[in-house]
């Protein structure tokens, strides 16, 4: 029997680390790196579909615009950056079940420096990139059905002033500040950060969309990062002859419209259920959102639902139709 894992972690299988290919358990970091003291590192993370992963090189793409924009340089091309991490899925492949995939997540930190700080940074140290693999553990199955609440906080979104939103960089408390902001207020709920004006920004590790009378609505990429799955959304929505349109928008349009969802690397598209407590829509998910869900299944070769489902136990599958029954009664739903 394959080792199953029920937790999101890295340490586990073969990694990549400086050059090698070693055991997880015996990849380590010095105290003195600046991904530690600082949080002076970027990363990205590409998902697998029957252990093949989609749409890696635009991930490593945008890893290495995130690199260029912090100024460090990785010592490997992108070509060797996508090698390595099919290597990876090669080497742990045999670790996971048929049903299962993976994440596969590129991290990049200036290096190793005794000081606060590399004071010639014509003489910068050594870059650490560690690269690894690690099974998709399908924790949000049921959010496919129940849809995600989100909550917005107090806590904003860094200005683009500050640091460019394109730039996936590892540096995440003002997103811990608002998950733990967001769960004063619902315990089941995420954050959805707003920009300094108030307007959308997105959520913790997503991007944030809704749909109004037929049309779908997103920020820009002036107060959200440029998502890859984002991006997918686009093209499924030219295909399905709906139009995307990229503005400011505020939660009074999110409360009143049709249908919304969130999409991130590990869920691809995910449909939200409310905001600050306000329903959104009839169904979940709702029509257009479940044409993207399936257009994106049939693209990739999987039923994205059916596989996050299938690693659900009988009572948690229970417990979800039982909450969509509830629903159907006390909102109509058909």
């Amino acid at each position: 029997m394959k080792k199953k894992t029920t937790e999101f972690h890295e340490a586990w299988g073969t990694v990549y680390l400086n050059g090698e290919y070693i055991p997880a358990n015996e990849a380590k970091l010095s105290f003195n790196d600046l991904g530690f003291t600082k949080g002076d590192a970027v990363f990205d993370v590409t998902r697998t579909f029957n252990h093949k992963p989609f749409k890696l090189k635009e991930h490593i793409q945008r890893l290495y615009k995130s690199l260029k924009y912090v100024r460090i340089d990785p010592g490997l091309t992108e070509k060797d950056s996508e090698e390595i991490s099919l290597e990876l899925i090669k080497r742990n492949r045999h670790l996971i079940e048929d049903n299962d995939d993976f994440w596969i997540i590129q991290r990049v930190t200036r290096g190793v420096f005794p000081s606060s700080f590399p004071e010639n940074l014509d003489n910068p140290p050594s870059p650490t990139v560690y690269i690894c693999c690690s099974p998709i553990n399908f924790d949000f199955a049921s959010l496919y059905k129940e849809g995600r609440k989100l909550v917005t906080v107090s806590i904003k979104h860094v200005p683009h002033e500050c640091v460019d939103p394109r730039v996936k960089h590892q540096s995440r408390l003002n997103f811990i500040l608002a998950f733990l902001d967001a769960q004063q207020k619902d315990a089941q709920a995420w954050p959805l950060l707003l920009d300094l004006d108030g307007n959308i920004s997105e959520p913790w590790g997503s991007n944030f969309l809704f749909v109004s009378k037929g049309s779908i609505f997103t920020s820009t990429s002036r107060t959200s990062l440029e998502g890859v799955t984002k991006g997918t959304v686009f093209e499924l929505a030219e295909e399905l002859g709906i139009s995307v349109i990229e503005g400011n928008f505020t939660p009074y349009d999110v409360y009143n419209a049709d249908e919304a969802f969130t999409t991130a690397t590990s869920y691809e598209i995910q449909p939200v259920c409310s905001l600050d407590g306000i329903k959104i829509g009839d169904k979940i998910p709702g029509p257009i959102t479940s044409k993207l869900i399936k257009s994106l299944s049939k693209k990739v070769g999987v039923d994205i639902i059916e596989q996050a489902m299938s690693h659900l136990n009988k009572e948690e599958r229970s417990n979800i139709d039982g909450w969509i029954l509830k629903e159907m009664l006390i909102f109509g739903n058909k």
